[in-house]
């Protein structure tokens, strides 16, 4: 029989308490105060002035808000190597992308900025075609082992969306430990800066800060909002940072984009948008739905996508 043990009210192989990788060294739990006067540690960037490294960050706003859209737009430039996320440096790396809904609208989003960017491949990158309870020390574990199975060393794992790796309640800090505690084990495992995606409340009150406990808002290194501003575009802010300046609110705008080859059932061409920086000197967005979701090219590529 095997040897098992209880973990938060459910009995698990221990097999699963037992350090994520062998191969990893343990680092000492105390840090002699020596060592912060010796060892430099300035603050490393995976976006320069935006995104920080070893960092966990949360990015929230409405459905249909473009919150994915961003996170998908991010990982891609690092995924790729595109010099600079609009004037901000980009440093490559390694990113699996924890994909739990609007699978199908995700190939249409992928292909149309690889075409915009004229991108042919893109070989550092994975996305995930379902969901795993990441409270879970059973599907923590097997989300491990894909990644391992990839043969990616991913420097941002992206969670996306909070609801769809998450089986308990938002508002309980117990509950939210629990899956903090997951997502330390996959950037002990992996060196990976974590990167979850949610929404925020109904309730006007409610806009510009995650939903559920205020817990969320105190565990991130970073905090980052999108909203949609009137029905013209989009405002990304980032409203916290540790030990760095916040950067200025940045004015966005969706592009349409139709991508070469693909066509739909009626032979039409199957277009998705991008993301683009509004000119500061112009401040001209073109007219957009308040929800990137409403575009009647959106709904068509699929019903489903609803996560923003």
């Amino acid at each position: 029989m095997a040897d098992l043990t209880k973990y938060n009210g459910e009995y698990v192989s221990s097999e699963i308490r037992k350090p994520l990788s062998d191969t990893k060294e343990a680092k000492s739990f105390l840090i002699s105060g020596n060592e912060f006067l010796t060892q430099p540690n300035p603050i490393k960037w995976l976006i320069k002035g935006v995104l920080q490294e070893n960092s966990i960050a949360m990015i929230h706003g409405q459905s249909g808000s473009g919150k994915s859209l961003l996170a998908l737009d991010w990982m891609l430039h690092l995924a790729t190597g595109k010099n600079d996320w609009f004037g901000h440096e980009v440093y490559p790396c390694d990113v699996v992308y924890l994909n739990g809904e609007g699978h199908h609208g995700m190939y249409s989003r992928v292909a149309a900025w690889a075409a915009d960017k004229g991108v042919s491949t893109i070989d550092r990158f994975c996305i995930s075609h379902g969901s795993e309870d990441l409270d879970n020390p059973l599907q923590l574990r097997k989300v491990i082992d894909e990644i391992h199975g990839t043969g990616l060393n991913p420097g941002v794992i992206v969670i996306d969306t909070l609801n769809r790796f998450f089986s308990k309640d938002e508002n309980y800090p117990q509950d939210i430990r629990i899956f903090l505690n997951a997502c330390q084990n996959l950037h002990r495992e992996f060196g990976s800066s974590i990167i979850i995606v949610h929404h925020t409340g109904i309730k006007a009150k409610s806009q510009g800060r995650a939903r559920g406990s205020s817990m969320w808002r105190s565990s991130m290194d970073q905090e980052f909002s999108i909203a949609p501003q009137g029905k013209s575009g989009l405002t990304l802010a980032q409203i916290k940072i540790r030990d760095g300046e916040t950067m200025d609110p940045i004015k966005l705008k969706l592009r349409v984009i139709n991508i070469p080859g693909w066509l739909d059932d009626d032979n039409e061409p199957v277009s998705s948008v991008v993301l683009e920086k509004v000119d500061r000197n112009t401040n001209q967005i073109k007219q957009q739905p308040n929800s990137i979701f409403e575009s009647p090219i959106c709904m068509r590529e699929s019903e489903e996508d609803s996560n923003g």
